[in-house]
């Protein structure tokens, strides 16, 4: 089930996110901040993009994103900050997830939509 992200899933997806840290061959050889984490996830949900993917009462995904303006336009463009999934539910939630950014990125009129794969 994907649901918008709140303050109390902060402490999973923190976690989660670490999972992510240790599984990238780019991000690993990075420090890992919980702290840092705790921000961006209270940050993405007070004024971003903010959802995770549960199953069975778990948190087994998350993505988040922002909406701004290119420092060379007045338009608006959609970029993402993370996206993850535990390793064996990443095949139909993966599509969820990016499609539900997608249309979140639209509902704000963004003419384009980003979604980086830096994780590796």
């Amino acid at each position: 089930m994907l649901r918008p992200m709140t303050e109390l899933d902060i402490p999973a997806v923190v976690d989660l996110l670490q999972e992510m840290h240790r599984e990238s061959p780019n991000y690993s050889a990075l420090s890992y901040s919980p702290d840092r984490v705790a921000e961006v996830c209270g940050s993405a949900i007070a004024s971003g993009y903010a959802v995770v993917y549960e199953v069975n009462g778990e948190i087994v995904g998350v993505m988040g994103g922002t909406v701004f303006q290119p420092p060379f336009s007045m338009d608006l463009m959609a970029c993402d900050y993370v996206m993850y999934l535990k390793p064996g539910n990443r095949g139909i939630a993966a599509i969820r997830l990016a499609d539900d950014y997608i249309r979140w990125a639209k509902q704000r009129g963004v003419k384009i939509i980003a979604v980086g794969v830096s994780a590796g």
